[in-house]
């Protein structure tokens, strides 16, 4: 996965999950901010537009749609983390758990 080798790199990306609390407390990937989609417009304007972001859920769904969010609102550097927990999960760190 991208991201996986960006973060190795060092990458300075911010990571936000957009999954909810109970999500978040069963598996996240360490550092990530937790930042519920349905509270976006209240979180967004308190991002730095200057920064890169990358956006993670369960499947991908979420984060994507939180993606187009971002963007119209003027976000130019944000990406989905495809696959989402599940396949962080699956393909880079099989310790996160899966529900």
């Amino acid at each position: 996965m991208e991201y996986a080798i960006r973060r190795q790199a060092g990458d300075p990306a911010v990571l936000i999950d957009v999954r909810e609390p109970w999500e978040f407390e069963i598996a996240h990937i360490d550092g990530a901010l937790l930042l519920p989609l349905d509270e976006i417009h209240t979180w967004a304007a308190e991002l730095d537009r200057d920064k890169s972001y990358v956006l993670v859920c369960h499947y991908g769904v979420r984060s994507a749609l939180a993606c187009r969010i971002l963007q119209a609102l003027g976000f130019s550097d944000v990406v989905n983390l495809d696959g989402g927990m599940d396949a962080w999960a699956l393909f880079v760190d099989p310790s996160v758990r899966r529900y």
